[in-house]
């Protein structure tokens, strides 16, 4: 396991310099069925069924946040809704029109983040072959 990335240049806008910066790279977009292949491997259940039950989850995760929850997933990460909105003059005049942004923020717990922090890192630049799931 490790986490690809590619080395890009950027110009530095005060003095023009190069320098070389690390970003991650995605090799591809891993969908909710794969993701459902992958778990069934570990389990008495088929791909199909973890599917659904992926699905069922992905559908109680939004209403549950729809319904001004927040939810914690384990030792891995919670989410809950945030907003960004127009400032008003009064209490009264604070309505949910101002509203400009809404996102569902995910916070990942400190074990979680620990682990990225020691993740493994591989230059895309050295590999021959870039999709390794099926």
């Amino acid at each position: 396991m490790a986490i690809v990335f590619n080395k890009v240049a950027r110009k530095s806008p005060k003095d023009k310099s190069v320098k070389y910066y690390i970003t991650p790279k995605t090799i591809k977009l891993v969908g909710l069925r794969d993701i459902a292949k992958l778990v069934a491997e570990n389990t008495t259940m088929s791909p199909h069924e973890v599917e659904l039950v992926l699905n069922s989850f992905v559908n109680k995760l939004q209403e549950t946040l729809l319904n001004s929850y927040s939810v914690r997933l384990g030792d891995w990460a919670s989410f809950h809704v945030t907003c960004s909105s127009k400032g008003a003059s009064t209490a009264k005049d604070c309505k949910p029109e101002l509203i400009k942004n809404v996102r569902v923020r995910c916070d990942f717990t400190p074990e979680f983040k620990e682990k990225m922090q020691k993740a493994q890192w591989v230059d895309a630049a050295t590999l021959h072959t870039t999709d390794t799931q099926e």
